[in-house]
This record gives structure tokens, C-alpha cells and sequence, in this order.
């Protein structure tokens, strides 16, 4: 291994523990708002939401514009890969906004229902973004 290769390895590194760390901070929002489910108050749901969508467009940006075109430089093979992370983000990003939606028209059941969608769309999305990072890392990652 020669030291642009260790170099490159412990910048993927970092931008794997910096993007795991982001995918972590946007829990709380979640946390939020199922916490005012549970006392059915739909009041503080909205701001949460509206934090949760800022926070998220921001860590979409980032990749889109910074991690998926170093990743693309890195393995320009992964092309496609990157790509359906990238079209993720505004399918994402549309799905948001049809919760607000759905908050404002159709009640507390169907949002939640909604949510819970939501949410596992997003964590599928995350584990195939840091999937992909780890391959690029390699062994020992």
C-alpha cells in the first residue's frame, strides 16, 4: 500500500465516521416527534418537522455535492450506486414534505403510519450509503 493509498483510506475513514455521526444527529428530531405522538399533541410535530427537513437537506447537500463526487472520483465504477443515493435524496426530500401534508390533512393515525415509513426508508438509505463507504475503505475500516 503505498502512502496515497493509506491517505486516501484515512480520509474515507473520516468521511465515514463524520457521515455516521450525522446519520446520528438527526435521531433526535425523530425522538420528538414520536414523543408527541405518544401524548397525541400535534402542536410541536410541525417545528420538528421543519428542523428534521433543514437537517436534512443540509446532509443531502453535502453529499451530493462533496461526498458522492469524491466517492465517484474514487470508484468511478460505483457510478450507478451513487446515483440512486443521490436520486434517494429528493424522492426523501418529497416524501417529507408529503408528511407535512399529511399532518395538516389527514390526522395523527395516517402521519404516524407515514412516519414510521419514512423513517425506514431513511435508514435503508443510510445503511447503503455507509455500506458503500466501507467497501471503498477496505478490511479494517
Amino acid at each position: 500500500m503505498t502512502s496515497l493509498d493509506t491517505g486516501l483510506r484515512f480520509r474515507m475513514q473520516r468521511a465515514q465516521n463524520q457521515m455516521r455521526a450525522q446519520h446520528r444527529h438527526i435521531l433526535p428530531f425523530f425522538e420528538e416527534i414520536e414523543a408527541a405522538l405518544l401524548r397525541r399533541n400535534s402542536e410541536p410535530i410541525r417545528g420538528s418537522l421543519d428542523r428534521l427537513a433543514e437537517a436534512l437537506e443540509a446532509h443531502f447537500n453535502l453529499e451530493d455535492d462533496v461526498l458522492f463526487p469524491a466517492l465517484h472520483g474514487l470508484r468511478p465504477e460505483s457510478e450507478s450506486e451513487i446515483g440512486a443515493l443521490s436520486h434517494d435524496h429528493a424522492a426523501l426530500l418529497s416524501d417529507l414534505e408529503g408528511l407535512f401534508e399529511s399532518l395538516e390533512r389527514d390526522g395523527l393515525e395516517a402521519f404516524e403510519q407515514g412516519l414510521r415509513e419514512f423513517r425506514s426508508a431513511l435508514r435503508s438509505h443510510e445503511a447503503r450509503e455507509e455500506q458503500l463507504v466501507g467497501e471503498m475503505i477496505g478490511p479494517g475500516a
